[in-house]
């Protein structure tokens, strides 16, 4: 054999040179199709008045013709939060050092004391987030996006701070039986939770959860020890019926998109440092073509209502989280743009869970106010439909009528959560990385005591 090859050096070397060749001239076609692809797949996109670069995403952004910027109100609090006038975390308030379960404040708060001191010590603080709150009109914080996957969402921890802050105040209201401040404590929770919601980001939609969550939190805990009138449950009710995140998910599923495509064109906003975007490309094993095949799939599952996107969403159910490759040479990871499908399904799943969380406290605000006019408990929604609430809630997991439970000692609202099973109306608390929360598991449940009243349950 060996004499073969050295009498046919040559011609093996020419075929080895041809075949090299062909592959490479192979690649770069497969290359180049599929960058023609990709190109004519960002036509559309743009044909489709949808963003696709940095500028475009700013103008996506903006607030609605019409609506008053109200953004500026925030720089004062931010400013305070900023230079730690509050202090440095722990702060030594269970409240505002857990991102967990709530504890009810009860009638023997024992934080109580040192909660009233923390408050009466920041009346600048307070002051300027209850202006913030009151000036008319929306926010728009993020105004460039070119820092890609570097950008900075400072004002959405922020305003989880400032959520935390609200809270503690609204237990010392309660605390202090003054009814009217604490309702309008929870009213400005969720107000503050809505102030990112026409943000184009997956980060920022989360963060709206998550204070959106901490906000019913609190008010699961605090409505069964406040004396509220019907006008003041009415005012929550109101504010609750009006959120929508779907809008929300699906500005952020464009913003991603664009954050994707910035990434390949330009890899250091992906902390791919001076990487040219080919290598980048290589390394993590995806390119623009796939990436936009993978987002217009998103974009197409959250065109519909509830439950339809969280339908959509159970292909994805196996996928981990892919968002940080490791670097070529150790040190931080690389930001895969294809990592994204995880964040967004992580993202529908808690709107649809946090949806289901707030037509539940409207069905249990809806039955506080039956009782105040009927000095009893209703024992279906149908009883209190349409006087204190319009229409029976729909449940976004799975399209059907919310659920609404009266029992012997508490009554609740509840939906049948991600599974689609209806467990009864229970929800387990669930622990990770030492921190215990409400997840929607198995249902999602908004849930209060009954009071005690001359004509009791009957």
């Amino acid at each position: 054999m060996w004499r073969f090859v050295r009498n046919h050096q040559r011609a093996i070397g020419c075929l080895l040179l041809v075949a090299g060749l062909a592959t490479v001239i192979t690649v770069i076609g497969i290359f180049q199709r599929r960058t023609t692809l990709a190109k004519r797949e960002i036509a559309r996109i743009t044909a489709a008045g949808e963003p696709v670069t940095p500028q475009d995403l700013a103008v996506l952004a903006q607030l609605p013709a019409g609506v008053a910027d109200a953004t500026r109100a925030w720089d004062a609090p931010f400013a305070r939060l900023r230079a730690r006038e509050i202090g440095k975390f722990p702060f030594g308030l269970k409240i505002l050092d857990s991102s967990g379960l709530l504890e009810p404040s009860g009638e023997s708060w024992s934080e109580y004391p040192a909660a009233r001191a923390f408050i009466d010590k920041h009346p600048a603080v307070y002051a300027d987030i209850d202006a913030a709150l009151a000036t008319p009109g929306e926010c728009a914080f993020l105004r460039d996006f070119s820092p890609g996957y570097l950008g900075l969402v400072e004002h959405g921890q922020h305003l989880r701070t400032v959520t935390r802050l609200l809270l503690l105040r609204a237990y010392a209201q309660q605390q202090e039986h003054d009814s009217v401040g604490a309702s309008h404590s929870l009213d400005e929770l969720i107000m503050t939770s809505e102030t990112l919601k026409h943000e184009p980001l997956a980060v920022s939609q989360l963060i709206r959860l998550a204070c959106a969550h901490a906000s019913l939190e609190g008010m699961q805990n605090l409505l069964p020890r406040l004396e509220l009138t019907d006008q003041q449950l009415a005012e929550l009710q109101s504010t609750i019926l009006k959120i929508n995140y779907l809008p929300g998910v699906r500005r952020a599923v464009l913003g991603e998109r664009v954050q994707g495509l910035t990434a390949f064109n330009d890899p250091g906003t992906a902390d791919a440092d001076k990487v040219p975007s080919v290598a980048y490309q290589m390394w993590i094993h995806e390119d623009p073509l796939a990436f936009l095949t993978l987002m217009k799939e998103m974009t197409e599952d959250v065109q519909g209502d509830w439950p339809e996107p969280l339908k959509r969403m159970e292909r994805f159910a196996d996928l981990k989280d892919g968002w940080d490759v490791r670097a070529p040479l150790g040190g931080r990871g690389w930001a895969a743009p294809g990592g994204v499908a995880f964040t967004l399904r992580i993202l529908i799943e808690r709107a649809a869970v946090e949806t289901a969380r707030m037509r539940a406290a409207a069905i249990v605000l809806a039955a506080e106010r039956f009782r105040l006019a009927q000095n009893r408990y209703p024992h279906s929604i149908e009883e209190f439909v349409p006087r204190w609430l319009d229409a029976a809630p729909r449940d976004p997991c799975n399209g059907q009528p919310m659920r609404y439970k009266l029992g012997d000692q508490s009554l609740c609202a509840y939906s049948v959560g991600i599974d689609g099973r209806d467990d009864g109306g229970v929800e387990k608390p669930v622990t990770k990385d030492g921190q215990t929360s409400l997840q929607g598991t198995p249902d999602v449940v908004f849930r209060i005591p009954l009071r005690q009243s001359p004509a009791g349950k009957e």
